[in-house]
């Protein structure tokens, strides 16, 4: 009886091992398709005019110095 339980763990722990095997072979090779063959979209690039409209540092400076003034 113990003979067939020790040949049960080998064969249920052999079929994990090959399955976890596999699994990271393929997860190898699909890293490795993904970072040579396949390019992320590269994001626009905005315009001066774009930045500029977007760019709130003057509202933050006047932020910043009424936040001083009402600290003093």
């Amino acid at each position: 009886m113990m003979w067939e339980a020790l040949i049960l763990l080998v064969a249920g722990m052999g079929t994990v091992m090959v399955f976890l095997s596999l699994l990271y072979g393929v997860m190898n090779v699909s890293a490795y398709v993904f970072l040579n063959y396949i390019k992320e979209p590269e994001p626009p690039v905005a315009s001066h005019i774009e930045r500029l409209q977007n760019d709130n540092s003057a509202e933050i400076a006047v932020a910043l110095a009424a936040v001083r003034h009402f600290q003093k």
